[in-house]
């Protein structure tokens, strides 16, 4: 294969790979990706064009202009600048005939790999990195052998050689790369912006407004994995993992009023202690929660007791709601205790002594409503008195009379609510959520409703609950006396759109993959700490159990040995030393002559053969040196009649044809270099 078409189809590849970073990371679509393969086909066969410098000068200028337009009115900054880089790229693979121009293609498919290493995490990206760095030192390695073929231009390429040296030098960059990976600490990962999506999809806010417009899509993204140390069996059959709660409502949105307090790290504890234990500890359920750049709300089952582990920074801040945040939105991973009681549980006790301060008013705080609302309420809970039971007739009158629907049609009236009660009767969870709470207040319970997410789907590959965006969900938190907060779910039941048993086992495994990729990316230093003081310990203590059983050995051992035996060990061991030091250096060049006919140590035909660098070796410790201004067929006819010998001439001719004419020495050719350089090297040998 020619030289030029190998560089120029290494180039297209790095293109390929870099733009498929792009569309791995979601930056570009699917559809932007097939137009650009298209378009990089076609300029495989279109003529090469040249582009002097008033046509740089206007090709420039129209690309500046489409990216302006694309950057102002269609496009976010990052993708218009990727899109600039895709139109660069195919105008200057028309018209690439320099180093020059084949260096910015190698640093255009870099800048690709840059933009999609800010926007995924995911573990096919190490793929498409290691395929981009194997054809950029591809590219490197051409580059400097592009000038002696287009001097030479009846040379074949070595394409294997070539392809053997640029996975050698990845390998060797992998394995350099990946202890610094280990030992460089992780920060926070959430410095830049999640990426926006045109529309309401579904998924956690850190609000509840019912005045949203648009139908609200379903996002089947995973946003948080959790592992807990009880088998799924055994855990509350409708649990849900709590984060926000709010107190405040205005009549279209609701929002928390209570403050913030910073909650001081226990170090009996190693984590923030942020409630007394109601129970014993074998009640306790632990949650190992891997958080996406979401929120800087915490999740866990109710009630929290202890939050530890890994969050980036050591704040932990909690509202008078039972709410928990740290400082920042990334990836992070962390514990939490819960000492979990069930609905049923809580009402199956006695009543505990009322010891706790009675929430406040705000937790019957109403705007003005429609008077319909207050009748409505009033006749559900009609000829009851036991604010528990009223409770839950309220539950049960939305759960029966009402549908759920992601439509939204109540958001644009003046009174969502009013419209959801008394029009629509149909809606989403906040809806529900908002209805119960404001029913309960109008009756004078207190209520907060509460963001979080339900269950989630569990993962049989590595036993943890995958949470997706589409399992958020409000609900109810109502006080009562004795009782404390009592859950309330008002929204009814949706049947979950049944997937066949191998497409949810695929979908599981790859998940579980990302998660262990999960592992390998946030490898802070804390992470790093563990790890490396596992390892101190263990080869310590290995090293110690060694040291011991071999000393043991030896002592036994030597304990039992004679005098004349230990004169006949030394004996062997000086007779060993002096035979090694006679036939060592006989024996490592015949193995090395061995080796040397084979084609990967023989190295391309660009390369100086390793007998003709020993052979100037070996003349220079004769005195007969190599003028630089000297051709080595000069240097060897000068020398030959010096030594009154053919053998730096024959050695000449035969280093002429493996370097400029890619002859491989034949085996009789091996034969005769080794025996004359042997010759060489003996003092006085010709």
């Amino acid at each position: 294969m020619r030289f030029k078409t190998v560089l120029h189809l290494t180039s297209y590849g790095l293109q390929v790979t870099g733009v498929s970073t792009l569309y791995s990371s979601g930056e570009i679509g699917g559809g932007m990706l097939l137009g650009y393969l298209a378009c990089l086909g076609a300029t495989r066969f279109l003529p090469r064009i040249r582009l002097d410098g008033a046509v740089q000068g206007i090709v420039f200028g129209i690309l500046l202009t489409l990216f302006v337009v694309d950057a102002a009115i269609l496009s976010p900054f990052v993708p218009a600048t990727a899109h600039l880089l895709m139109l660069v790229s195919l105008v200057r693979l028309c018209s690439a005939r320099t180093k020059r121009d084949y260096l910015l293609l190698l640093f255009i498919s870099f800048a690709f790999v840059l933009i999609a290493s800010t926007a995924t995490i995911s573990v096919v990206f190490p793929v498409w990195v290691l395929v981009f760095l194997f054809l950029a030192v591809l590219v490197l390695i051409l580059l400097e052998s592009k000038d002696p073929y287009e001097r030479n231009r009846g040379l074949s390429l070595a394409l294997r050689g070539h392809l053997w040296t640029a996975l050698l030098i990845t390998l060797l960059l992998a394995v350099v790369a990946v202890p610094i990976f280990v030992v460089i600490p992780r920060g926070n990962l959430g410095a830049l912006p999640a990426k926006r999506v045109a529309g309401h999809l579904s998924g956690f806010s850190e609000k509840v407004s019912l005045g949203e417009m648009g139908e609200i899509l379903i996002n089947e993204e995973v946003v948080l994995r959790i592992k807990v140390d009880k088998p799924p069996h055994r855990m509350p059959r409708k649990l849900k993992w709590r984060g926000i709660a709010f107190d405040h409502y205005d009549g279209k949105t609701w929002s928390s009023t209570r403050g913030l307090r910073q909650v001081a790290r226990d170090d009996r504890y190693q984590g923030f202690l942020v409630a007394g234990r109601r129970r014993q500890e074998e009640f306790l359920i632990r949650q190992t929660i891997h958080q996406e750049p979401l929120t800087r709300v915490l999740f866990g089952l109710p009630d929290i007791i202890l939050i530890s582990g890994q969050l980036h920074r050591p704040y932990v801040f909690q509202d008078g709601n039972r709410s928990f945040r740290t400082t920042g939105v990334g990836v992070r991973t962390y514990t939490v205790f819960s000492d979990v009681m069930t609905r049923d549980e809580k009402l199956s006790q006695a009543p505990v002594p009322v010891y706790r301060q009675a929430p406040g008013r705000h937790y019957l705080q109403l705007p003005e409503l429609d008077p319909e609302v207050g009748r409505l309420a009033r006749r559900i809970t009609s000829g009851i008195t036991d604010p528990i039971h009223k409770a839950f007739m309220v539950e049960q009158f939305l759960k029966e009379n009402y549908q759920y629907s992601l439509e939204n049609t109540s958001a644009s009236s003046r009174d969502p609510l009013h419209d959801f009660l008394f029009d629509s009767r149909a809606g989403h969870c906040e809806y529900f959520a908002t209805a119960q709470a404001v029913l309960l207040r109008t009756l004078g319970i207190p209520t907060r409703v509460v963001n979080g997410f339900k269950r989630g789907d569990y993962n049989r590959w590595n036993g943890y609950f995958m949470v997706r965006h589409s399992d958020a969900h409000s609900w109810v938190e109502a006080y009562f006396p004795g009782r404390e907060w009592i859950e309330f779910d008002a929204t009814p039941a949706v049947a979950a759109g049944a997937s066949l048993p191998v497409f949810a086992a695929f979908r599981e495994l790859l998940d579980a993959i990302d998660l262990a990729w999960l592992d390998v990316v946030t490898f802070d230093h804390l992470k790093q700490y563990g790890l490396f003081q596992a390892l101190g310990d263990s080869w310590k203590e290995s090293w110690d159990n060694s040291r011991r059983r071999t000393l043991a050995a030896w002592s036994g051992w030597i304990s039992g040995v004679t005098w004349q035996q230990a004169g006949l060990l030394a004996l062997a061991v000086l007779v060993s030393a002096l035979l090694l030091v006679r036939t060592g250096p006989r024996l490592w060049r015949r193995v090395r002559d061995k080796w040397a006919g084979r084609s990967w140590v023989r190295g391309s035909a660009t390369s100086i053969p390793d007998y003709y660098l020993e052979l100037t070796r070996i003349l220079e410790a004769r005195g007969l040196v190599r003028k630089r201004s000297e051709t080595p067929g000069e240097f060897a006819g000068r020398i030959g009649g010096a030594l009154n010998s053919s053998v730096p001439q024959r050695l000449t001719e035969i280093y002429y044809g493996n370097r400029f004419g890619g002859l491989d020495p034949s085996p009789s050719e091996l034969a005769e270099i080794r025996v004359s350089l042997d010759s060489l090297r003996r003092p006085g040998g010709i």
